[in-house]
């Protein structure tokens, strides 16, 4: 007896020292499974995978690498949501619309639609994916989108690959925006500052000699905002510029 509970003990170990972690990093790397490419990656992920209280190779077949992020499945959100106790009716999946209800363990309900109009608005529907799989792509999203609106503590911030994927190039066309603001020293200051922020989706208040960055998405535009000369102003809680 003694003897089966200690293999049990180290069957379902969790807590490995960096060096264990590091080791099996270098297994996982060198395997190329699951899009993980280097230690660094592996490593990242095993520490991951610790946090949250799963072995090693569990994160792996839970967790994929997508240009150097974390990203999980649909399918694996949506196992981990009936794990809990979660339930997902299906009101109309096809090629041109993915249509749900989610039903958290506490009795929360939301219902969540993604259409192929949907994708084209956000300018997804030209994706090799999408041009072969749309249906399993817009159910992905359904997925996604009602499991992090109603119990988000199944995906703690992360995303599925093709989510990733989406952020990853909307973060290089805004970084490109930013240089092309630093680059570009002719026009008119204050139209290029507006455009600047217009392409970042966000609005233009220009008063007094200021410009404010105005709109929802200030917060998850504060690091480019930085990069353009922007502050932070917490009384006011607003970021502004000072118009040369």
């Amino acid at each position: 007896m003694l003897k089966e509970l200690k293999r049990e003990v180290i069957v379902n170990k969790v807590n490995y020292t960096i060096t264990e972690i590091e080791k099996m990093a270098e297994y996982v790397a060198s395997s190329g499974l699951f899009g993980v490419k280097d230690k660094k990656q592996a490593v990242a992920l095993l520490l991951l995978a610790q946090s949250e209280g799963l072995h090693p190779m569990t994160a792996v077949r839970k967790y994929h690498i997508i240009q150097g992020k974390p990203a999980k499945t649909a399918e694996t959100m949506l196992a981990e949501f009936k794990q809990v106790g979660g339930k997902v009716k299906w009101h109309q999946l096809d090629n041109n619309i993915a249509d749900a209800t989610f039903i958290s363990p506490d009795g929360d309900e939301i219902r969540i639609t993604w259409t192929l109009e949907d994708a084209k608005r956000a300018g997804l529907h030209n994706r090799e994916n999408w041009k072969k799989y749309p249906r399993a792509m817009l159910r992905s999203r359904v997925i996604s989108e009602g499991i992090r609106t109603i119990y988000p503590q199944i995906v703690f911030g992360v995303y599925t690959p093709d989510e990733v994927i989406d952020i990853v190039e909307n973060q290089s066309a805004n970084d490109d925006v930013v240089e092309a603001q630093v680059e570009d020293e002719s026009g008119n200051k204050i139209e290029k500052e507006i455009n600047t922020l217009k392409n970042l989706g966000l609005e233009a208040i220009v008063k007094d000699g200021w410009i404010k960055a105005d709109g929802k998405k200030v917060y998850e535009k504060k690091e480019l905002l930085k990069k353009l000369g922007y502050q932070y102003f917490p009384s006011k809680k607003i970021w502004a510029k000072k118009l040369a």
